[in-house]
């Protein structure tokens, strides 16, 4: 919707107003043969008041005017004009009302009459009064603008774009009129014109934070990436609360990454950190990008590490501050980074510090903060730095240091931190030997810098292990992959995850239409909603889910206790209530005797022995009509991800950790599968999700033909992919417009070979089983 300015006032009294005023006092003068100081001295005394805001007065001279002339139609328009302008704007009408009766030619009087209908919310009478106006005087920009806005606001945008041209004729430089000109132009289509008055409009004004918000949505949408980039930098630090520029620039840097260094996207990144719009894990390559070109040198870590690096770089840490560069922490303490060459540089970092603690054995302020951020990035990345026998032996004395700290005086408390922080970059603290009275320390005895990381390393897997006996079971596991592939993510839950964004709870048929306008909606899924999320992880999934469908009732099923352990606390922490978590084998669930009208079973099939055993469950609880959303491999998205699996079987790799970093390590150097894409998937980053990218214990992966085979075999309709970045489902309607190729899975078929990455995440997509009248299910 067009941000409309307030419309214009004429000014309190102009050349011609004067000259009219004098007239009328000669008149009244003559009339009353008296001396009295003349009306249009009093007028001309009261406009200067008005003019320098001094109301008050101006107010008063206005009255004194009218006891002497009450007819008077300057008198009148101007008090008129006052009144509104301090919101007294009933007064105001009946006094312009009457200026009009008396000077019904005057354009002034007439475009302030529709100024006063506007505020009253009379928008016909205001258009009537602007339309006469001009009428009067063809070329009156302020009526022009006036109209040109009432215009705008009714959606009639051809009709408001050609009146404020005209306004924008008499003052060119009037960045009001140009950025409503923006606003016509872009709700045209012509997002050009628009471009091209917005940047008018930013010459005079290049900090308003209306105008770089409008002109980088008008770049987005016009494609322009590269220059959208530049505006939208500013903007979102100026429009910290908008969540359409940040959805914006995550479009824009998902399609335009920046090569160099830019300050304000710095900014606008960090104000991204800070918001709740946005999942932080989408940030992280541009922001770790944006911190290595930044400290160039920081980042020139020669990959075999070595004493005289780890010496170089601590020394350049503290010459150039890293310690403390914001953006930094909040890439570490937020998110997971994704950037290879980055993941080296913090590598050697972490060794470095590790290693000169002993000649700094306390640290405090920003030093230490750091170093609770780089734990938590270690946290949250399950570990999967590679680290030396030299490392792990220096974390092993420290585990024996801080056992003995904790038994020591208040005063080795600094000591005790400094310790606690170098041991949670290597291991949790919930694996010290002493972390029962590692827990009972009082919250306040820690320094704000070491706390959050307590919090994170500690508390929340002790909070876990309590919580995992006391998940309930609903379906028993006896299928042999089954059990092996609870066994991996009891040892490694997927995916770990901090935070979710805000969203807007929404109806799921609304939220349907959009992604899948071949929906056909029965009327059940318009109420109250269950929906059964089949293998739900460590909860991102079914919690998203709950937070989303208005009216819903989740139900979330997994094999893992530890996984579910997470989500249980998740769902604590965010205060979702509509969800229950249970243990189970998909394959079990039909034992439950009931039916869902919304299931959804992403990233799980696949890992069965039988998928289609485990879709055919899943047909038989959907009710009749309902719909489920899947996610699957893709054949061809996964090429490098089948030729890591098949150099790690002939490399006889077990799934330890150990010989995850070490094959990561040798692929982040080269010297393994050189030319691979695996370092861009977001799970070749943290160590449970490489497990399960490129370790998986079991994986199948299909071609869209497959798809459709599968979806005939248990008689369920295709009705449309999601994809989390919508910029994919653009390029299909770039390349198939007509709006029956969304179901046409033959046109997704040449779409995905003509874009072999399209899929990368999995396909993910709607179906929905037949609606059978005769069913009584409900």
């Amino acid at each position: 919707m067009p941000h409309a300015q307030p419309a214009s006032l004429s000014p309190p009294m102009n050349r011609q107003q004067r000259r009219r005023a004098e007239r009328a006092a000669k008149k009244a003068k003559a009339r009353r043969g008296q001396a009295d100081k003349p009306v249009s001295q009093t007028l001309q005394q009261a406009a200067q008041h008005h003019q320098a805001s001094r109301l008050e007065e101006a107010e008063r001279l206005y009255r004194e005017a009218l006891r002497a002339e009450p007819n008077d139609a300057t008198a009148l328009h101007l008090l008129g004009t006052l009144l509104n302008q301090i919101g007294r704007s009933e007064e105001a009408l009946a006094l312009l009302q009457k200026a009009a009766e008396q000077a019904p030619e005057n354009p002034e009087t007439l475009n302030n009459l529709g100024v006063v209908y506007s505020a009253l919310g009379q928008a016909d009478e205001a258009i009537r009064s602007y339309e006469a106006a001009i009428e009067r005087r063809p070329d009156y920009a302020d009526a022009h603008r006036n109209l040109g806005t009432a215009r705008l606001q009714q959606s009639h945008f051809e009709d408001a774009r050609r009146h404020l041209e005209k306004a924008l004729s008499d003052d060119a430089l009037d960045p009001n009129v140009l950025r409503q000109l923006g606003d016509a132009s872009g709700l045209l289509g012509d997002l050009e014109q628009a471009a091209d008055y917005f940047g008018k409009a930013l010459s005079l004004q290049p900090d308003d934070p209306l105008l770089l918000r409008q002109m980088s949505i008008t770049l987005t949408l016009a494609r322009r990436y590269p220059e959208a980039l530049v505006y939208l930098a500013k903007a979102i630090p100026a429009n910290p609360d908008s969540r359409e520029l940040q959805n914006h620039l995550e479009l824009v840097l998902g399609e335009s990454p920046p090569k160099s260094y830019m300050a304000d996207l710095e900014q606008a990144l960090i104000a991204c950190f800070k918001s709740p719009f946005l999942i932080h894990k989408s940030l992280a390559p541009v922001a770790a990008n944006q911190i290595r070109l930044k400290y160039l040198q920081q980042a020139r870590v020669e990959k075999s590490g070595g004493a005289s690096a780890e010496s170089a770089c601590t020394t350049r840490l503290h010459m150039d501050g890293i310690l403390s560069d914001q953006l930094l922490l909040f890439l570490l303490n937020k998110s997971v980074n994704a950037d290879p060459s980055f993941e080296l540089f913090l590598t050697a970092i972490r060794r470095a510090v590790l290693f000169s603690a002993g000649q700094q054995p306390t640290l405090s302020g920003p030093a230490l903060a750091f170093l609770a951020a780089l734990a938590s990035q270690c946290h949250h990345n399950s570990y999967v730095f590679f680290s030396g026998q030299d490392e792990e032996q220096m974390v092993d004395q420290l585990a024996v240091e801080i056992g003995v700290l904790l038994e020591g005086a208040t005063e080795a408390a600094e000591v005790l931190e400094t310790r606690l922080a170098l041991f949670a970059m290597y291991r949790p603290l919930s694996t010290l030997p002493c972390r029962n009275r590692l827990e009972n320390v009082p919250a306040r005895n820690w320094s704000s810098e070491i706390r959050p990381l307590i919090e994170v390393t500690l508390l929340n897997r002790l909070e876990e292990a309590r919580i995992n006996p006391t998940i309930p079971s609903i379906a028993k596991i006896e299928d042999e992959v089954s059990r092996a592939v609870q066994a991996q993510y009891e040892e490694n839950p997927y995916p770990q995850w901090i935070a979710l964004p805000m969203v807007e709870p929404r109806c799921i048929v609304d939220i349907l239409r959009e992604q899948c306008p071949s929906l056909v909606s029965p009327d059940f899924l318009t109420g109250q909603i269950e929906v059964l999320i089949a293998g739900c992880g460590t909860g991102q999934h079914p919690i998203s889910a709950a937070r989303l469908y208005s009216n819903s009732q989740v139900t979330a099923v997994d094999l893992s206790r530890t996984s579910l352990a997470y989500a249980t606390r998740m769902a604590r922490r965010l205060g979702v209530k509509n969800i229950d978590f249970y243990q189970g084998d998909i394959l079990k669930l039909g034992d439950l005797e009931r039916q869902f009208p919304v299931i959804e079973c992403a990233g799980v099939l696949h890992h069965m022995h039988e998928p289609e055993a485990g879709l055919a469950v899943l047909a038989k609880l959907l009710r009749p009509g309902g719909i489920m959303k899947l996610g699957l491999y893709s054949e061809l998205a996964r090429r490098w991800v089948i030729t890591a699996r098949a150099r790690i079987a002939e490399l006889g790799l077990t799934p330890s950790a150990d010989n995850i970093r070490a094959f990561r390590r040798a692929i982040l150097s080269g010297q393994e599968l050189p030319g691979s894409n695996l370092t861009t998937f977001g799970d070749f980053y943290d160590l449970d999700s490489c497990r399960d990218l490129i370790f998986h214990v079991q994986e199948h992966r299909y071609t869209i033909p497959q798809l459709r085979k599968l979806l005939d075999g248990h008689s369920l309709r295709f009705i449309g992919f999601y994809f989390p970045r919508k910029a994919t489902a653009r390029h299909f309607v770039e390349m198939f417009p007509d709006p029956s190729s969304a179901t046409d899975l033959d046109c997704w078929q040449k779409f995905e070979e003509a874009n072999p990455s399209a899929f990368s995440s999995m396909y993910q997509f709607w179906c929905q089983k037949p609606l059978q009248a005769s069913s009584n299910h409900s």
